[in-house]
Order: C-alpha cells, then sequence, then structure tokens
C-alpha cells in the first residue's frame, strides 16, 4: 500500500497549535466533529478536507467560516465513536498513517476512547515496516530497522507508528513494529504494552534496558525512563507497544 499521512483534530481541550503549524504541509486533513473548532480559532484559512462526525460539538460559525470539502453526519446515538469512524473512513481512502491532534483535555473517558481505538487501529497491523516520520517531529535524521538493510529518511519519533497523538505535555506512538529512535539526550518517556502481551521485548539505548523480555498490559514496569545513548532502538516481535514521550 501507498503511503499516505492523513491529520485528525479531535475536539479535546488540549490543541498543540505550534506542532500543528509545523506538522501540517497540505495533507490530508479531518476535522472529526468539534475538531473543527481549533482549525477555525487557530487557522481559519486552512481547508478541510473531510468534515465527518455526529455534530454535536462544533460551532456553527466554524462550519459556515471554513472551506470544507465534503461532510459525513452520524447519528448522535451510534456504536462508534466519532475518532473511530474517521480512521475507518480515511482508511477507506487510502490512508495509513495518521496524526492525531485534540485527543487530550477534557473528559477522561473521551481520552481512554482516543487511547483504546488507537491500541485497536495499531493492532490491525496498519502501516507494518512501511514508512519512517521522525523529521515531522524532530526535524532530525532517523535509521530504520527493518529485515532489511538500513535505510536513511526523514521521519517522526516512532518509525512505524500508524498513529500519534500529538500534545502541548506529551506525545503517544504506538507501535506495532520494530523501531529505531533519535530521541534527545534526557528525554523522559514510558514503555507500556498496548495488548494485552508484549513478547520478546528489547530495549537499548535507554536507562534501563531489557532483553528478550516479556510485559503485560497491566505492568507498570516501562515508567519514567530516559534515553541515555544518541540512537535508541525497540524490538519485539507480537503485540502494540505504547511509547509516551514527554515534552520538556
Amino acid at each position: 500500500m501507498e503511503n499516505k499521512t492523513a491529520i485528525l483534530i479531535l475536539n479535546g481541550k488540549e490543541f498543540d497549535s505550534r506542532s500543528f503549524k509545523d506538522i501540517y504541509k497540505d495533507q490530508f486533513l479531518i476535522a472529526v466533529d468539534g475538531g473543527i473548532n481549533h482549525i477555525f480559532n487557530n487557522f481559519p484559512n486552512t481547508k478541510i478536507d473531510l468534515h465527518i462526525g455526529d455534530m454535536d460539538s462544533c460551532d456553527q460559525s466554524a462550519i459556515d467560516g471554513l472551506s470544507i470539502e465534503k461532510t459525513i453526519k452520524f447519528p448522535v446515538e451510534k456504536d462508534y465513536s466519532d475518532y473511530d469512524l474517521a480512521l475507518e473512513e480515511a482508511y477507506i481512502l487510502g490512508y495509513n498513517h495518521f496524526i492525531v491532534f485534540g485527543a487530550f483535555g477534557g473528559r477522561r473517558d473521551h481520552f481512554i476512547s482516543n487511547y483504546e481505538t488507537s491500541i485497536y487501529f495499531t493492532s490491525k497491523g496498519l502501516n507494518k515496516q512501511s514508512k519512517n516520520l521522525f523529521s515531522i517531529l524532530h526535524k532530525s535524521k532517523s535509521t530504520i530497522d527493518t529485515d532489511t538493510p538500513e535505510i536513511e529518511e526523514e521521519v517522526i519519533p516512532c518509525c512505524f507508528s500508524p498513529v500519534v497523538l500529538i500534545g502541548e505535555k506529551e506525545n503517544i506512538y504506538f507501535l506495532n513494529s520494530p523501531t529505531k529512535f533519535k530521541f534527545e539526550l534526557d528525554t523522559k518517556l514510558s514503555i507500556f504494552a498496548g495488548t494485552e502481551k508484549v513478547k520478546h521485548l528489547t530495549i537499548k539505548g535507554f536507562k534501563y534496558r531489557l532483553m528478550d523480555s516479556e510485559i503485560s498490559r497491566n505492568s507498570p514496569l516501562g515508567l519514567s525512563n530516559v534515553a541515555v545513548d544518541e540512537t535508541q532502538s525497540i524490538e519485539f516481535t507480537k503485540g502494540v507497544l505504547v511509547v509516551i514521550e514527554n515534552k520538556p
């Protein structure tokens, strides 16, 4: 599948406008329900490619004031969240990288739903070993670790992360493949199992290392690690790994 990136804007109160300005370069832009308010309030000249959701939290002024290519409206009473429906629609349209803003802030139950939905889509194997995205956020280069010879290209710090949640204080990356990073030295982060088990986990380049270990979702073993080498790597054979980067 061709590598295609979509940016989704959710309705969480925490919207990192500075990161959005750095990242957005005419990628396919999806406003999920009230996420359209963030665009209208911060970047009113930005075109929305798709506005999707039950529309119970979007301001009419945002709808009237923005250029919107397409709208998909769902009933308020439904079995799936607006975020879930937006990811599904984007994937049907051929997109397999999802950079998500507005997933933090506001109701805790909404954040848990966003977190679980991100794990679910990553566990489906989307974008497995396909594209390295590090420089979009960190403006540096990273090396991919795959079964093929090493490749250098511009990337975000989770080389094969199908879903990345961008926040003001932290970024969350959902991994389904072995990955190399170039986090800055002393970057604080935590590494957790997103699925019930993550098997044969090896982490190098961090203060606390693991070799061929297994971690479970109900274990906080990966809490509060630190990048100590210029290059870090994470290898595992099964499951979804969640990396939470704490921003300085």
